[in-house]
């Protein structure tokens, strides 16, 4: 439960994510609303759905974020989805869906229908209106079982002889695909793991779809057949492992530790800059010695909009290779990274770091990260000012009142819920440019 624009491309990676790996591969937004310039900013809004028109806060940086899920479904529109079991599951109107194991119905197929499919497989649910569409559906797997029979609705389904297709330590999750002699797996997961595919080819690569850059996977081939790949992956990462025929030349290998070259301490030079359509004036223009957060500064706590962030450091030495510029950890928020006026792309998930290998110069060098938090912190803010004293105008009910725990039928909407607006008791987003900020050397 979400409130009204308080969310950033960061987190919606990770529902984007999880949805890929459950065979999801062509994204529709709902919803794009169209809000007339006369309600304001951020203005009129349905009261449900993931929020991504000209009045979010950030809409101007959601390129990186919509590269970023167009790569990944270009991907996962090749081939076809390799699978290993499919669980007939009768006439029944769900099974396949709900809410069971941390959100997701990865190893059970249902809660009414808790057949459990043993870890390292991925599954299909095959309901009766499948079957008569294709009867020759089942012969697509390598394992079929009939959950229709009584007393096969809780069991475990019997893969003897199998190796899995993926296996690991952690709760990791995949979507595998195949495109001719090509294998595609999509992986989710977060710290280091060696994962073992089963599959092997001449050349195996990683593909991060944040970047579009490609990285030999070190992959080690295993007696068995199968290809053992350690991966290094941030807090809701993800990548792709391709195992194809063409091996590619001169490719950087995955994961290697970069090293620290400096740290920018400052001290910056900041302007504030609310989103178009805000009439009232943005907080003034300041020198900060130290990066600190919003919330802690009395007329930051609740602005919402761009921040412009510049400061400059020397580098003595610039030898060879490639370099990245971290801006930090953040919760929330989207940054872009301009170095000696070039435009080194925006940031916007872990590892929260920019490519600044063609813009990084010896000598002084000049740096700009222009900030964005979203709405919620504004919105907060204004909940117990009259109308004509707030900053924002939408079609949310905002209240001075304490938030409704529990309202009981459709009364939702007489008390303020994450439904129908903001509360001014509601607690703030930590938000703006917290650092450390800093220039690391190598992948």
């Amino acid at each position: 439960k979400t409130h009204h624009w308080s969310l950033d491309p960061a987190a919606l990676k990770a529902d984007g994510d999880a949805a890929f790996v459950d065979g999801a591969n062509h994204f529709v937004w709902h919803t794009f609303t169209c809000s007339p310039e006369r309600w304001g900013v951020p203005g009129c809004e349905y009261f449900a759905g993931t929020h991504i028109n000209p009045n979010v806060t950030w809409s101007g940086e959601a390129r990186a974020f919509v590269d970023y899920l167009a790569r990944c479904q270009y991907l996962l529109q090749r081939g076809e989805p390799v699978v290993d079991v499919a669980v007939l599951t009768g006439d029944r109107a769900y099974a396949g869906w709900g809410n069971v194991a941390n959100g997701r119905l990865r190893n059970l197929v249902s809660a009414e229908m808790p057949v459990k499919v043993p870890k390292g497989f991925s599954y299909d649910a095959v309901n009766d209106d499948a079957l008569a569409r294709n009867p020759d559906l089942p012969s697509r797997y390598r394992v079929v079982f009939d959950a229709r029979k009584p007393g096969n609705g809780d069991k475990t389904v019997p893969v003897d002889g199998l190796l899995p297709d993926v296996e690991t330590d952690s709760d990791w999750t995949w979507n595998h695909r195949r495109d001719g002699r090509n294998d595609f797996y999509f992986v989710v997961g977060e710290g280091r793991e060696d994962v073992v595919f089963r599959c092997a080819a001449e050349s195996v690569e990683v593909w991060d779809p944040v970047t579009g850059r490609r990285f030999d996977a070190g992959a080690v081939r295993l007696a068995d057949g199968r290809t053992k790949v350690s991966l290094s992956l941030p807090r809701a990462g993800s990548v792709f492992v391709v195992f194809s025929r063409e091996r590619t030349q001169g490719l950087a290998p995955f994961g290697a530790a970069g090293e620290r070259v400096l740290t920018v301490e400052g001290p910056w030079d900041v302007d504030f800059a609310y989103p178009k359509g805000i009439a009232a004036p943005p907080p003034g223009p300041r020198m900060m010695a130290n990066l600190v957060g919003w919330v802690a500064v009395d007329d930051l706590r609740h602005f919402a909009g761009t921040a412009s962030y510049k400061a400059s450091f020397g580098l003595k030495d610039r030898p060879s290779g490639r370099y990245r510029l971290s801006v930090g950890h953040y919760a929330t928020g989207i940054a872009h990274v301009y170095l000696n006026g070039c435009d080194c792309g925006t940031v916007w998930c872990e590892p929260w770091e920019a490519d600044v290998t063609d813009a990084l110069r010896q000598g002084r060098n000049e740096l700009e990260i222009r900030y964005t938090n979203n709405w919620y912190n504004r919105l907060v803010g204004d909940a117990p000012l009259p109308e004509t004293e707030r900053v924002t105008r939408s079609s949310l009910r905002l209240t001075a009142r304490p938030r409704a725990t529990s309202v009981p039928g459709c009364w939702w909407f007489l008390k303020p819920t994450v439904w129908s607006g903001y509360s001014a008791h509601d607690p703030l987003q930590q938000c703006g440019l917290m650092g450390p900020v800093t220039v690391m050397k190598g992948e």
